[in-house]
């Protein structure tokens, strides 16, 4: 069978910078087989019937707003080969079989309303993207999406459309960047029940995670965030990607991780045991529908403690008040000591913590962040400052902020150890605040009263102070 293929050639109007196929009520057949090339716009208006079995080769717009576009057969194709930015209008949602993006010099823009390709969409090499603006983009179950290398064009999502995989379980890398230089594809395993999933990428990731409007997160963070949708709860491994270019100056990806925005509690949800990400991609685990941020302090949860504990050497013997003399606070470092001392190992976010005063501070602490479940496995440590009175400060002679801590309904709880260089540490005898770390009042955790882990594991003074 010969096959045909014909070119249709509009003469340009003097002046004009295109050609135009308007198609005003009548019906375009494009049998299997056939190509038909139309070398500027293409608009099927009215009543108008564009039926593709073959090949639709448009080198500039294409609006099927007010006609029929169908283009599903088995060997359907549309193919976008324009030598500048194009536009893809519909009426209403559609779905096509294959589209070829061959666009070297521009993009191809989705407007009108939502797009199904139960084909592949392929990307050629040195193409440019698709950018859905505020449209959805689905790829069928059984569809596709390829890139033919990395210089390949990708969904652009600088609206609130998003790049869907219907009903999809398993692995799948969903190519999406915010802008035409930003490629920031995401990785979602779903282990739960078939689903349709989507993912768009946003520019920046924000201090309230789900809110556009509110501040973008600046300092220890990557600059974009991750917006999944569909999936069960805590059924989806989410693993973004970004570029070096995207990290701010702060950024530090051994004490960073992907962070999922709370929206029940309103808060962003990482902790101590997500921390570590690679040079240019990180994992969460365990994810649902969300947002999805990757960074450092600036994205992680926080609970306050307020320990309280009493060393032995400068106890002064009362029970209320300054239990601890303060003979040598002139002589603190100004810098934690411990990072330097072979018998300590900060690990999460401990070590370099610095104070500018002293007032009323018996000396520096060790304090350690211990599994509730394994009391061996230390989860974080933080260096901070004793108090007189026996409370156990932040830097800023504050409350005891635990950055990396879960805190609320979520949290598991923990183990508590405090320990100094002159003395024997001390570890709460079972794991505190299951469900209830608190991010505004501290959390009691009152070594003073004795009930440490262990046999005898404190000098009980005779007075009720332990030591």
């Amino acid at each position: 069978m010969v096959k045909n293929y014909f070119t249709l050639l509009l003469c340009l109007v003097a002046g004009m910078l295109s050609a135009q196929l308007t198609n005003n009520g009548a019906t375009i057949v494009i049998e299997d087989g056939a190509t038909l090339v139309v070398e500027g716009d293409v608009l099927n208006t009215g009543s108008g019937t564009i039926t593709n079995s073959g090949t639709l080769d448009v080198k500039g717009n294409l609006n099927t707003a007010s006609g029929t576009l169908t283009s599903t057969t088995l060997n359907a194709k549309i193919i976008f080969s324009g030598t500048m930015l194009q536009t893809f209008t519909l009426g209403s949602d559609i779905s096509v079989k294959d589209i070829d993006m061959t666009n070297t010099a521009g993009n191809v823009s989705l407007a009108g309303a939502n797009l199904t390709v139960t084909g592949i969409l392929n990307f050629l090499a040195g193409t440019g993207n698709i950018d859905i603006n505020d449209q959805n983009l689905s790829i069928a179950s059984g569809g596709s999406l390829t890139r033919a290398d990395g210089t390949a064009g990708f969904v652009q999502t600088d609206g609130d459309g998003l790049l869907i995989k219907e009903g999809h379980t398993g692995s799948y890398e969903f190519q999406v960047g915010f802008s035409d230089t930003e490629f920031n594809p995401v990785s979602v395993d779903n282990t739960g029940a078939a689903d349709d999933i989507g993912v768009r990428s946003l520019e920046n990731a924000f201090t309230v995670g789900d809110d556009e409007s509110s501040a973008a997160l600046t300092g220890d963070v990557v600059n974009a965030s991750w917006e999944v949708t569909g999936g069960g709860a805590g059924d989806l491994d989410v693993t973004v990607n970004w570029v070096a270019a995207d990290e701010e100056a702060m950024f530090d990806n051994t004490k960073s991780g992907v962070s999922m925005w709370d929206a029940t509690e309103s808060k962003w949800d990482l902790d101590l045991t997500g921390l570590g990400a690679n040079a240019t991609d990180a994992t969460k685990t365990g994810g649902s529908a969300g947002y999805y941020a990757v960074g450092g302090t600036s994205v992680m949860d926080f609970a306050m403690l307020t320990p309280q504990i009493v060393l032995s050497g400068p106890y002064n013997n009362t029970t209320s008040g300054d239990l601890m003399n303060t003979n040598l606070t002139a002589l603190l470092p100004g810098a934690e000591p411990y990072a330097a001392m072979t018998s300590f190992t900060h690990s999460g976010l401990g070590g370099g913590e610095t104070a500018g005063s002293f007032t009323d501070i018996v000396d520096w602490v060790f304090v350690e962040i211990r599994d509730a479940a394994d009391n061996t496995n230390v989860l974080g440590t933080f260096s901070a400052l004793l108090n007189k009175n026996g409370d156990v400060v932040g830097t800023d002679l504050g409350a005891l902020k635990m950055v990396g801590l879960k805190s609320g309904a979520s949290s598991p709880g923990y183990n508590i150890v405090v320990r100094h260089r002159n003395h024997l540490g001390v570890m709460t005898a079972s794991a505190v605040g299951a469900g209830t770390l608190s991010r505004t009042t501290g959390t009691m955790v009152n070594f003073k009263a004795g009930g440490a882990f262990g046999t005898d594991g404190m000098k009980n003074n005779g007075n009720g102070v332990f030591s």
